[in-house]
C-alpha cells in the first residue's frame, strides 16, 4: 500500500490496496484507521467530490459494509 498525502482539513493521508480492499487513513489530529471491505468504486469517486474530507465522511465513514478499526 502506497501511503499519499492529500489536501483536506482533517484528513493528512490515505492509501489503498485493491487487492485486500484495506484503506488507511491518517487524520490531521495524528489518529489513523485501517478501512477494510472498501470496494474500488468507493475509491474512484472520491474525485468527484469537493472536498476528501466530505467523500470521506458520505462514502466512508458512514458505509455500514466497510469496518474500521483505530490503530
Amino acid at each position: 500500500m502506497i501511503i499519499k498525502e492529500v489536501k483536506s482539513k482533517n484528513i493528512k493521508s490515505s492509501g489503498y490496496d485493491a487487492e485486500k480492499k484495506i484503506m488507511r487513513i491518517d487524520f490531521n489530529s495524528g489518529v489513523s484507521y485501517m478501512n477494510f471491505n472498501v470496494d474500488q468504486n468507493v475509491i474512484d469517486c472520491r474525485s468527484s467530490y469537493d472536498s476528501v474530507n466530505s467523500w470521506f465522511l458520505e462514502k466512508v465513514k458512514n458505509n455500514t459494509s466497510i469496518r474500521c478499526e483505530r490503530l
